[in-house]
């Protein structure tokens, strides 16, 4: 399972992803490199993983700023 983005107790909105393993129960972050393209932190977005790739499609950057963008990350890659 993965999580990308959403937002803290303090409503400020994150651009971390995170991978749960389902057999060991442990969650464990997924780091961009300097270089890699990361998408704007937002929440209410929504996202779908569909084969070895997950979309992540608009969502809220701030109380007056919708996002109508999709972004892709490339598990392989």
């Amino acid at each position: 399972m993965y999580i990308f983005g959403g937002q803290d107790d303090d409503n400020q909105k994150l651009d971390d992803m995170w991978q749960f393993n389902i057999e060991s129960k442990e969650w464990s972050p997924i780091h961009f490199g300097d270089n890699d393209f990361k998408p704007v932190p937002r929440s209410g977005h929504s996202t779908v993983v569909y084969g070895k790739k997950m979309y992540i499609f608009g969502g809220i950057l701030e109380l007056t700023k919708e996002l109508n963008d999709l972004c892709v990350f490339n598990f392989e890659t």
